[in-house]
Parts: structure tokens; sequence; C-alpha cells
């Protein structure tokens, strides 16, 4: 559905944002990690034909949509980073402005927007100025116009910024149902936004992909590589600054108890003497990739 190949995206500094990338992506939830400054948002900015790049080709539905942008348009919902939108408007108002952008009029135009507006939970406020509006609620909002329309192909660029538990939850629910037959694809830094609800995963680095799988399979790399050790809090004082300097191994979780600090350590040789494998989750390969560990 969605092709990008041997996409090259370079700034007037000199600087690559992308660097001969390619991925191919079918129906499904996709998620992209990666740091800040992998290029996560470019290869959104990219597909939602807002930017073309300085080399390759990117196909939706085997049409060049560098060539031909329109080819996508029509068929695209996107969630840029940093949304925001005129506060004296109502959600409403603004929700019918972007209906009317998609070529949605009348009946199926009032019933898009109650759709979406029920989805996102904000039935209750769509008569307010958006200005009124809490972070959570404006970037529900950016999801409900992102989603009018029905597209087929959903780009959202950290979707989950200012969003509560509950909220997150709801959120990922809705981008199960939405994968079941279409192609949604996230950008975060939060792995647990998308371990759940991922059906592939696609890790990136200054621009480039390092590993694109499926989440179970990619935890499963990190097998051998993801320690358990226990300290004492006198203890972990005294090497914590080892973690951080330590090209060998990296700290991945710490639980503080009473008795002393629960840590996971990551390294491809058991780290300390007491360490003890612990089975691996999508976080740990994440961060055994981006550090060479594996």
């Amino acid at each position: 559905m969605l092709r990008f190949e041997n996409i090259s995206k370079k700034y007037k500094s000199g600087q690559f944002a992308l660097e001969n990338f390619s991925l191919d992506l079918d129906c499904g939830v996709v998620g992209l990690l990666g740091p800040n400054g992998a290029g996560k948002s470019t290869l959104l900015r990219l597909a939602a034909t807002l930017e073309v790049p300085t080399s390759g080709k990117i196909f939706f539905d085997g049409q060049n949509i560098v060539q031909n942008p329109d080819a996508i348009r029509a068929h695209l919902g996107y969630l840029p980073q940093d949304f925001t939108v005129e506060p004296s408007l109502t959600a409403h108002e603004f929700l019918s402005y972007i209906a009317s952008l998609k070529g949605l009029t009348g009946k199926v135009r009032a019933n898009a927007i109650d759709d979406v507006l029920t989805a996102t939970n904000l039935a209750s406020v769509s008569k307010h100025r958006i200005g009124t509006f809490s972070g959570g609620m404006n970037q529900r909002l950016g999801i409900a116009q992102a989603l009018l329309g029905k597209p087929t192909l959903l780009l959202a660029d950290e979707p989950t910024v200012g969003l509560d538990p509950e909220e997150r939850l709801a959120f990922r629910n809705l981008l199960s149902t939405f994968g079941r037959t279409r192609l949604a694809v996230l950008s975060t830094h939060i792995v647990s936004d998308i371990d759940l609800i991922a059906t592939q995963v696609a890790i990136m680095d200054r621009g480039k992909l390092i590993a694109f799988d499926a989440p179970q399979r990619l935890a499963e790399r990190a097998r051998g590589a993801v320690w358990q050790v226990q300290f004492t809090h006198r203890e972990f004082a005294c090497i914590e600054n080892t973690f951080s300097l330590s090209k060998q191994f990296r700290l991945s979780r710490l639980i503080s108890k009473a008795e002393g600090i629960s840590a996971t350590v990551l390294s491809s040789d058991k780290p300390f003497c007491d360490a003890i494998l612990e089975e691996p989750q999508l976080e740990d390969a994440y961060l055994c990739l981006l550090h060479n560990i594996i």
C-alpha cells in the first residue's frame, strides 16, 4: 500500500534527515520508533506530500506520489506533531471546515463529523471554543480531523502527546480497529504506545532503518541480552555512573523498593556475577539495537 524506495532527504545545511531509506508497508498498525532526530517526522511529512524527497520514490497503491501527490491526498488522514488550530473556532466549526476541504457535503459531512466527535469523546464539547480546550482535548481534536472521511491511510506524528492514560488507551483501541482493514503509521519514542497494538515496528536512527519486524520477533532478538540484577541502595549509588559510561551494557528499567533496587541491565555478556536472564521486551530490543548491544 505504501512504499518508500531509496528515499533521501538532504537539507541546505548538508545534513541528511533520511538517507537511502526503503520500507514497504501494508494493512495494519506500523509504529515508527526512534530517538529525536531519527527522521520519523520527516518520513511522515514526505508520505503526506508536505515535502518532497531529495532523491528516491514513494508509491501509494502503485502510484508515484512524488510525481502525482493527488494520488494519496484523497485517501489520507494526517496528524502533525505540532497540531494547532484557530482558537476562536468551535470544534464543530473546525471539523466542518476540514470536512469541506475533504469534499464531504450534506448529510455525509454531518454524519462524518458526528462519528469522529464520538470516537474521540468530544461530542459534549463540540460547540465550545477551541481556545478553551486543554492540551489533551486539543490533541483529540487533531485525531478527529485526521479520521474525517474514513481515510485508508492514517499518518500520526506523536499522537499521544498530552493524552491522559485513559485517553491513550482509547486511542490505542481506535487504532487497533482502524488497522484491521487499513494502514496506520504512527511515530513515537514511547515504546508502550505501540507495544500492544502494532503489527509491525520500524526502528530508525539518524535517518536510517535499523530494524523492521513484528514486535514479538523484535523482542526475541534481545533474548540472552536482558538481565535482572538486585542491588542495595548503597551498592547502586556506588555504580550508578557506570551505566552511563559503559559501552558494554545499558540500564533499561529500575524498580526501587524499600529493601533495594531491581535493575534490568542490557548486555551481550553477563554483566554481574549474580545477574539472572530476564524475558526480553520490545523496549529492551529497541535499546539493544540503538546501542549495538545485539
